[in-house]
């Protein structure tokens, strides 16, 4: 699946799902206890290159809305959008002449992300208002990174060109579109609604690391868990 294709998918079938849609869902979310799971080490002659952090346990908010459609009386189909932001560092490291510890250089990027979650809920039972759902689905993802660049060399005895180099190539990584899927459950009282997800990459999240005209495999995967709070501001029971 590619970004083109998510794109006339979501134009040609969905937006008219949406137009009937029988629910509609505001809220926010946290995405929180994100590991990473890589084959992103490099080694160039005497420089290496990884990604470090290979645990972020730092919550990042997530606003948050659903359109659901009843296709029967337990289950419902579901359309989402969601934005937060991830972040990544890495570090090039090199021998330093007369030191017994190499010299480590990090540079940090920033990504945008926009989830479209495309999915649906089961309703597994219910007593009165309260409703306790299984949901999972496939989450199309745009991500739009961005990382700082150096024009020069900083000072320092430990900064050299091929450092600089190494740093300034991460901007190569950045994958504009992946996608992921999700599972977990919901529990709804009334109008409000408390989801719990498990958020896992279908394949690598970044694209080779180019270095002076080289590529080096920089596979990146990450699982999150995502815990959201949420209001039916619209339901049509017809």
């Amino acid at each position: 699946m590619n970004y083109r294709f998510s794109l006339f998918f979501v134009s040609v079938f969905l937006i008219p799902l949406l137009a009937c849609s029988q629910e509609f869902k505001v809220g926010f979310g946290i995405v929180s206890n994100e590991e990473k799971f890589n084959n992103s080490y490099i080694q160039i002659d005497a420089l290496a290159i990884y990604e470090g952090n290979l645990r972020n346990s730092d919550a990042r908010l997530m606003p948050y809305v659903q359109y659901a459609h009843s296709f029967g009386s337990r289950f419902k189909g579901t359309i989402e959008a969601q934005y937060y932001k991830s972040y990544a560092s890495i570090f090039a490291t090199t021998p330093i002449e007369g030191f017994p510890i190499d010299s480590k250089k990090v540079i940090s990027y920033v990504s945008r992300n926009l989830e479209l979650p495309i999915g649906g809920s089961l309703n597994l039972f219910g007593f009165n208002l309260l409703k306790f759902n299984l949901i999972a689905g496939i989450v199309p993802v745009f991500s739009f990174s961005s990382s700082p660049h150096f024009d020069k060399i900083p000072d320092g005895i430990d900064w050299t060109q091929e450092v600089v180099d190494a740093l300034n190539a991460v901007e190569t990584i950045s994958k504009k579109y992946h996608t992921n899927y999700l599972y977990g459950f919901s529990l709804e009282y009334w109008r409000l609604g408390l989801a719990f997800t498990r958020n896992h990459n279908f394949s690598s999240i970044s694209n080779d690391y180019r270095l002076y005209g080289k590529s080096y495999s920089f596979e990146r995967k990450t699982i999150s868990n995502r815990i959201t709070l949420y209001y039916t501001l619209f339901r049509n029971n017809k």
